[in-house]
């Protein structure tokens, strides 16, 4: 854990203290898939909890539009910047209207809205809404402004120990004895053997992501890990290591193909002209051999000349 200096300050809007990444924890939110970077001890507990609720409650978290601790940011006293900050589903409903600027109703049609009311009204002021700022920044949630220094340890510690759970989900509408959550399976991670883990060395090797290369041993260890931080960060997603769905996208989308090499398809069988040739296929071929490399396309076929439209139906 260390202290940081960002934009010349030294605590964020809320009073909390500026931390680097190495702060805070790739919380995994209670009841999904979903990992958002959070301040670790009381942070990562109450807005974890949070987040679980937001998915349970209000709507489902979406990975590819929440986070929390930056770098960077473009307010100088972000509360991203102390790690005490989330961003979800920032995209706004259905992925249709960005959640700043806009009203409240805008940014959770109801009941959404009344949910969310009810649920950072549990919260008895721990967490912080955006949307109560002048800028309407409904996406945003914090720890709120009186929560940190020592005058607040034993009031923030009284609230986790009566209302967050230790499975890490928070009472809300939830009774009986805490059960931990599933666990969520990733396609592969530290810890993880197989010819699975073989095809991603292979993989990581041929794209190059890093100068040594990867053993392919089939065992997914640090160095493995480091090899998939590398192709996350040149891709431009959280990296954390782990190959979850959004880095396996991104994997394939490299022409990384998970199941192994596709079984090649057969050639076609060959074919003695003319007498194997249906009628079609000799037209086509007849045409193909007299267009010659200038017959223009029709505008009444696409722009394809007859060879070619005659070729497609």
């Amino acid at each position: 854990m260390a202290d940081r200096t960002a934009y010349g300050r030294t605590h964020s809007e809320n009073g909390w203290r500026m931390v680097d990444r190495n702060s805070c924890r790739h919380v995994l939110i209670p009841g999904t898939s979903v990992r958002i970077w959070i301040r670790e001890g009381q942070p990562e507990k109450i807005l974890g909890a949070f987040a679980a609720d937001y998915n349970a409650h209000v709507e489902p978290l979406r990975q590819e539009d929440s986070g929390g601790w930056t770098e960077t940011n473009d307010v100088a006293s972000s509360n991203h910047l102390s790690g005490t900050a989330m961003d979800l589903n920032w995209q706004g409903p259905n992925k249709s209207r960005f959640r700043l600027g806009i009203t409240e109703q805008q940014a959770y049609p109801p009941p959404k809205d009344a949910r969310l009311r009810e649920l950072i009204t549990f919260y008895e002021g721990m967490v912080f809404c955006g949307g109560n700022w002048s800028i309407r920044d409904w996406m945003h949630f914090q720890m709120n402004g009186n929560t940190y220094g020592s005058q607040h340890v034993a009031k923030v510690n009284d609230f986790i120990a009566r209302k967050i759970r230790p499975d890490g989900f928070s009472t809300f509408k939830r009774a009986g004895t805490p059960t931990a959550p599933p666990p969520v399976a990733y396609w592969a991670e530290l810890g993880h053997k197989g010819e699975h883990v073989k095809r991603l060395q292979q993989f990581l090797n041929k794209l190059g992501v890093v100068v040594t290369g990867v053993m392919v041993d089939g065992d997914f260890g640090p160095a493995t890990k480091a090899g998939v931080v590398a192709f996350q960060q040149k891709a431009g997603i959280d990296a954390d290591g782990i190959v979850g769905p959004i880095t396996l996208q991104k994997l394939k989308d490299a022409g990384f193909n998970p199941d192994g090499a596709p079984t090649p398809k057969p050639p076609p069988p060959s074919k003695r002209f003319p007498d194997d040739w249906t009628d079609r296929e000799l037209m086509v071929e007849i045409l193909r051999q007299l267009r010659g490399p200038t017959l223009a396309g029709w505008p009444q076929l696409g722009g394809k000349s007859v060879v070619d439209k005659l070729a497609d139906l």
